[in-house]
């Protein structure tokens, strides 16, 4: 189903808060940016970038970048938050625009570029509110999992022994982001010495810690040897892309297993996880 357009609050470390509306195609951020008085002059009589002096140009990145930050904010809670694997900005004709009192009129930021150009599809079945859950992962401060980018190219690369490798990456890295969030006392322990075998870590050492053992722990375990071979052992045949695309569900059902377990309260990361783990079990 596409996107319907809706508006975010971003809030921001000032306390105030920006605007971002999301549309199918767009993510565009408002907010509101003190500049000096060199580059208001600049701005108001219409100045190239070409034409302004370092420093100016050096504060019109930095509001750009300003601007920008905005939208990869807002990009990430839908690209991970909502679970859009396949949602990439390209800011290429992306632009900024500024306006000021009294005149309240648009114009292009010199060397502007920050309306963010997606591709974007949204849960909308049933009861599910894209945009107020959206809005609540924004309002809690969502930090996703690293290993969300690494599992999220695995679910869009059509090349079987990539999607494999990311896949595994993807699961050693939410295990041990679990463990760490959970437990931070592990955090010397887990990254500074050589890891146990992923059966291990998703098996008995989560058991002890979250008090379950991953849903898909013999996957992970034959994932995690395939991997091995394909990286030590040159020549040794990938899986084809079928099975590599199941490898990457079942890595999906056990990360996002350790998402929901994080909180037990979370309704949203329980509603991805039940997701995941229903349609994998159907297919």
């Amino acid at each position: 189903m596409r996107a319907v357009p809706f508006d975010l609050r971003v809030p921001l470390s000032t306390g105030e808060v920006a605007v971002s509306t999301v549309r199918a195609d767009s993510i565009e951020a408002v907010t509101t940016v003190d500049v000096t008085e060199p580059l208001a002059r600049e701005l108001a009589v219409g100045t190239s970038y070409s034409s302004l002096s370092q420093d100016v140009r050096a504060e019109c990145t930095a509001v750009r970048q300003h601007v920008d930050s905005l939208a990869d904010t807002v990009l990430s809670v839908l690209k991970y938050g909502l679970q859009q694997a396949h949602l990439d900005a390209d800011f290429g004709p992306s632009h900024v625009e500024w306006r000021s009192p009294p005149d309240q009129t648009w114009r292009m930021l010199p060397y502007g570029t920050t309306t963010v150009l997606i591709d974007a599809e949204f849960p909308m079945d049933g009861d599910f509110d894209a945009a107020g859950v959206a809005q609540q992962l924004l309002d809690t401060g969502f930090q996703p999992f690293e290993a969300l980018h690494h599992l999220h190219r695995a679910r869009r690369d059509r090349d079987a022994r990539a999607k494999w490798i990311d896949a595994t990456i993807a699961a050693e890295l939410a295990i041990k982001e679990f463990l760490v969030r959970r437990s931070p006392d592990l955090a010397a322990l887990l990254l500074e010495v050589p890891s146990p075998p992923l059966h291990k870590l998703y098996g008995s050492i989560l058991e002890h810690y979250a008090g379950q053992r991953s849903p898909r722990l013999r996957e992970l375990q034959k994932g995690a040897e395939v991997r091995n071979k394909l990286l030590h052992r040159p020549g040794h045949e990938a899986p084809d892309l079928e099975q590599a695309a199941r490898y990457v569900q079942d890595v999906q059902v056990a990360v996002l297993h350790l998402v929901s377990l994080l909180d037990p309260n979370d309704d949203v990361a329980e509603y991805f996880y039940r997701g995941a783990l229903a349609k994998a079990t159907r297919e």
